[in-house]
Formats: C-alpha cells, structure tokens, sequence
C-alpha cells in the first residue's frame, strides 16, 4: 500500500510532509511561546494541555526534511533559529519524556544550539549551511553535547559527513 502511494502519489506526500513542516516550525515561534522556557512542571504541564501541538512539533520539526531538501521551508526556519527564546523553549519541549515525575520539565539541557538541535534531524545541507553562515560547528549546551556528538547519536550518517567535512573535532565529548 505505502509503495502505491508513493508511486501514485509522491508529490501530494511530499507537499503534506513539507506543510506539517512548515506547520511545526511556525508554530514553534509563535507568541504565545515568547516567555521561554516553563520554570516548573506546573507551568510545563499546563503549557502542554493549552498547546496540545507544542510536544509533536519540537520533537519531530525536522523529521520530514529530507524528503524535501530541495524546498526546505528555510524563512521559518531562520525564523526559529534566530529567536533564542524560541530555540530554548523547543529545546525543553524536544527534551521532554512522557514520564512525569518530580522536576520532570526541568531535567533539560540549557543554552542547546540551533545547531545541535538541528543535527537531531536529517538535514545534512541545513547544517552544512548553517555553519557556513557562521553557527559554531564546535558550539554546545549545558551538557557539553555538539552537532556531531548529537548527529553521531541518532545515527544521521549524512549530518555526521557533512560536521566532519566541516571539521567537526572528532574527540568532542559531552557530559
């Protein structure tokens, strides 16, 4: 069924895959999201049952992109990736397991780059860009993670690539 789909009807997927996209990272910089990070779980919880989106669209802004490279909604992008309170707030959401224990929405890494969160998803040509646009290749968060370390860790082979051709230190460690 999925092989018919894609055979049939590959540019109506690609366009819905390129519209949740967009979708997610505009909604990741909309006001409503502009006081940043939650500051304790009753804030975080309540955020989420007002925002039932925020969770799907921090964790999985990325996700479609390499099915679209070529057409990346690269505005909201940089709209995200040049608003740090947003970058910190979707940070905290991507972080967020579904265990809710004490002190559960603050057990997140701090000042994470756009460039580390990007290096989560399949985007090897965003990187590559966003490096030659200035991002700190080497750049990292609380816990000492970089793009390579964060790429190398969810098994984005392409991003791994294009970090160490860009001479990403191959001895990084985080915490």
């Amino acid at each position: 069924v999925l092989q018919y789909f894609e055979r049939t009807h590959s540019h109506k997927l690609t366009d819905a895959r390129r519209n949740l996209t967009l979708v997610s990272l505009t909604y990741l910089t909309l006001p409503n999201f502009s006081a940043g990070v939650c500051s304790d779980d009753a804030a975080m919880a309540e955020r989420l049952e007002k925002y039932p989106f925020l969770d799907y669209a921090a964790k999985n802004w990325g996700c479609e992109g390499d099915h679209f490279a070529d057409n990346f909604p690269l505005e909201e992008f940089h709209r995200l990736a040049s608003n740090p309170t947003a970058v910190e707030m979707t940070s905290q959401a991507w972080s967020l397991g579904s265990a809710r224990y004490g002190n559960w929405s603050q057990e997140f890494p701090r000042r994470v780059p756009v460039l580390v969160l990007t290096a989560a998803f399949s985007l090897p040509g965003i990187l590559r860009q966003m490096v030659l646009d200035g991002h700190d290749i080497e750049g990292k968060g609380q816990d000492g993670e970089t793009a390579l370390i964060r790429a190398a860790s969810f098994g984005r082979v392409g991003n791994v690539r294009a970090l160490l051709d860009l001479g990403a230190a191959v001895e990084a460690r985080d915490y």
